[in-house]
């Protein structure tokens, strides 16, 4: 059935239940809550897909008029997600996506080191600051079938709007872990895991590394690369040749090549 905010259509900004769903777009409401946005038909879809728990659907009927967009409606109403209604006004205050009239306030996950079993690739960042870098290693990590990422220290929010927009729905197929370089050092020995590193002063070309699963990929931030404390962590090192004038790679692009990298060993 479906479940609308008094039997009506929401007009006023001014709504409490609006207000706090717009307030998801800032970190310190979804520190608080638990909560971020999923903007958009394909990536409400894919929350209905993947099972995620969706704690509010946000409509505009007016906008939410495509055959894919009432089928998710359809899907949303036979688990009996809650629902308000909206005006095209109210609705364009929460969020720039209005093209499809439909958006979600999904309940973040997140697991914790310990939670993470012996098998497959993940790949760790260090201070990752650009949350579509972090959303566009998402996707690829989506696409070579990895198990998912963990961030170290100062990374950004992987429950950012720009980060899960540029993860294209992969923010619901990837796990994700927050933790320091010290925990992830105390962890490693007995997780059965190999780390792999990206460096410039590394010997060997990722094309030539061990990629052999378990094993996690180590990346640094888009500014430093990886320091001292995280190479000490590494099994093996690698690097991506360069060339021309620059000296690094975009930090997605770079992820990208490594990951896909995995596949040949697998």
């Amino acid at each position: 059935m479906r479940v609308k905010a008094q039997g009506v259509v929401i007009v006023s900004r001014q709504n409490e239940r609006v207000k706090a769903v717009r307030a998801l777009q800032e970190r310190k409401a979804r520190q608080s809550t638990g909560c971020f946005l999923a903007e958009g038909i394909g990536l409400v879809g894919m929350a209905v897909q993947t099972g995620a728990a969706i704690d509010l659907v946000v409509v505009c009927e007016e906008l939410c008029q495509s055959e894919f967009g009432l089928k998710v409606l359809g899907e949303l109403e036979q688990r009996e997600a809650p629902r308000i209604d909206v005006s095209v006004d109210v609705f364009g205050s929460i969020t720039d996506d209005r093209s499809h009239g439909l958006l979600g306030v999904v309940r973040q996950h997140e697991i914790t080191l310990k939670d993470i079993r012996a098998e497959g690739v993940w790949i760790a960042l260090d201070a990752i600051q650009y949350p579509p870098n972090l959303g566009t290693i998402l996707r690829t990590c989506d696409a070579i079938g990895a198990r998912g990422v963990i961030l170290m220290d100062a990374s950004t929010d992987p429950f950012a709007p720009a980060t899960v927009k540029a993860s294209r729905g992969a923010i619901f197929t990837q796990q994700v872990v927050r933790c320091r370089l010290e925990e992830f050092a105390r962890w490693k020995p007995a997780s059965g895991f190999r780390v792999v590193g990206t460096s410039l002063e590394a010997k060997i070309a990722y094309t030539q590394g061990n990629y052999t699963s378990p094993v996690v990929l180590m990346m640094g931030s888009e500014r430093y690369g990886l320091q001292e404390g995280h190479l000490a962590v590494c099994d093996e090192l690698v690097k991506i040749p360069m060339l021309g004038r620059c000296d690094s790679l975009n930090v997605a692009v770079a992820a990208s090549l490594v990951l896909y990298e995995t596949i040949r060993a697998r």
